[in-house]
């Protein structure tokens, strides 16, 4: 598991680390060709809770690999679960649930989203205001 965050204290990772069955890695800022060039190997992305009401933009990014996503929220007026919830791999969990809640859902998510892969022209379709040819069409319009 790769974390790619800033101002998390190394200590919470350390103590997630002591009962994962796997690798934990985390890193700070890493150069953007770098993380480009992971995106395609990532199984899963998770998008942590933030200002419930700005749009986290970096899930734009990840979808555009069409990988499942997992979006974590704390407030039922979270932007972002309403925004990102058309996109079909996507599974919004609300971080006030009991672990036991939390755990079954994604043990779920993860099973039937293994192999899934959402091809990049149903996201077009899913989001045409967010795209490159709709940002592109209105810099042309203003200008």
């Amino acid at each position: 598991m790769i974390f790619f965050c800033r101002g998390v204290d190394e200590s919470v990772f350390e103590e997630c680390r002591k009962n994962f069955k796997g690798t934990i890695y985390s890193s700070g800022w890493i150069p953007i060709d770098d993380l480009l060039a992971l995106y395609p190997k990532v199984n899963y992305f998770l998008s942590f809770p933030g200002n419930p009401t700005a749009i986290r933009s970096k899930v734009y990014e990840y979808m555009s690999y069409g990988k499942p996503l997992i979006i974590l929220y704390d407030d039922d007026s979270d932007v972002n679960v309403r925004t990102f919830s058309r996109y079909p791999a996507c599974l919004s969990i609300d971080e006030r649930l009991k672990n036991s809640e939390q755990i079954n859902e994604v043990e779920n998510y993860l099973e039937n989203t293994k192999e899934c892969e959402i091809n990049f022209e149903k996201v077009e379709e899913l989001y045409p205001l967010d795209t490159v040819s709709a940002y592109t069409a209105l810099i042309e319009r203003i200008v």
